[in-house]
């Protein structure tokens, strides 16, 4: 991957933290009810981004040699509980002092140990309770994300997507098949329901078409990049051609945003609709043409100060709504729409640089240190 890539993908990501943000901030406390679809665009880049890199570091560290679905698994692990468990311990904290301290209920059902349990073995909105609550109305049986941990319950999802996707891609030459496909048949129940039904309309295929992208590029790049080389060279207009198609294409998906939220005549609600498999494949289609338009570029601009963004954005998405809630419930800030949205932009940004700092940014040595280093290619 060229520098200019990286950074592409860098920018991406920070920038759908901070739509998730933005989205939430405007639709909890500047125009309470408000939706935006901000940050449901920004789920739907998260997934893209996850299954393509995951599948494509994945396959070339496979590639080099000796790295196994053992190595895998504590990559992935290490990498999503590092700042996630500090970040729900957060949450207990702030929503307890919440409780506490105002009247503001809006979560309080959730803030049960059960809750609280579900949420830190990725266990929130797991199938089988949500089918026995719907289905039998045993409401006990449901297993809801942990108090006003609200975005938790996508990070549940690329969890068992990250174990279903190891179990399949290491087992295949595994001895143990029969053992992993034991393993694989309870992992996969949540993304193989959210295929069809659940939250997010599909996310879990997004993730998993993406992926298969990424295998495929990571065994092909070479080649790939080989030929993209020699048509550029033989097509002196092969940018413009390329950026021309990605503004094409991403004036397609706002037409096909602007259609299904507020002009098809059964299914538009009149407001913002971004959870539509149609509006992934596009958003996915022009994201892979800009990535191959950032291939030659060896001086990205700002690549330091976008990769800091990047580094931190997993903290953000984690802990922003909690900080939303507690500071609108305590009254925290100033009362000026503009310049509360800027104070709260402000302490959620701080507050994740501390989460990054003291957790995220250490996932790499907390993983050596217990476990030790892959064997290679890790």
């Amino acid at each position: 991957m060229s520098p200019g890539q990286s950074t592409l993908l860098d920018a991406i990501r920070a920038l759908a933290a901070h739509f998730v943000l933005l989205g939430h901030i405007l639709s909890l406390s500047i125009f309470p009810g408000l939706r935006t679809g901000l940050g449901d665009l920004g789920v739907i880049i998260f997934f893209i981004l996850s299954g393509f890199l995951i599948a494509a570091t994945s396959t070339q560290k496979a590639d080099l040699g000796r790295y196994n679905f053992r190595d895998y698994l504590l990559d992935r692990a290490f990498r999503i509980f590092t700042p996630y468990v500090p970040a729900l311990f957060a949450v207990l904290i702030l929503d307890g002092l919440t409780m506490r301290f105002s009247t503001a209920s809006t979560y309080a059902e959730y803030f049960t140990v059960q809750d609280f349990a579900a949420s830190l073995f990725m266990l929130q909105q797991f199938p089988p309770g949500i089918l026995l609550d719907q289905v039998f109305g045993l409401e006990a049986a449901k297993l809801s994300t942990f108090g006003s941990a609200r975005p938790f319950w996508t990070v549940a999802n690329e969890w068992w997507l990250y174990v279903s996707f190891g179990l399949i891609f290491f087992g295949i030459a595994s001895k143990k098949r029969k053992l992993g496909l034991g393993f694989l048949l309870v992992a996969a129940i949540f993304p193989v329901f959210n295929f069809v039904a659940g939250t997010g309309e599909g996310l879990s295929l997004l993730w998993v078409f993406m992926a298969l992208i990424g295998v495929l590029y990571a065994r092909s790049r070479q080649k790939f990049e080989a030929h993209i080389s020699t048509f550029q060279a033989q097509n002196a207009g092969f940018k413009l051609i390329l950026a021309t198609a990605v503004g094409c294409i991403l004036a397609l998906a706002t037409v096909r945003f602007i259609w299904i939220s507020y002009l098809h005549p059964s299914l538009a609600p009149g407001m913002p609709v971004v959870y539509d498999f149609n509006l992934y494949v596009l958003i996915a289609a022009a994201i892979s043409l800009m990535f191959v338009l950032a291939a030659q570029i060896t001086k990205p601009l700002g690549r330091k100060p976008i990769q800091f963004f990047a580094d931190y954005s997993y903290s953000l998405y984690l802990i922003h709504y909690s900080i939303i809630y507690f500071c609108d419930a305590l009254t925290i800030g100033p009362e000026d729409k503009l310049v509360r949205l800027v104070f709260l932009y402000l302490i959620c940004n701080i507050a994740a640089i501390v989460l990054w700092a003291l957790f995220e940014r250490h996932h790499r040595r907390l993983r050596y240190w217990i476990a030790g280093r892959p064997t290679r290619g890790g």
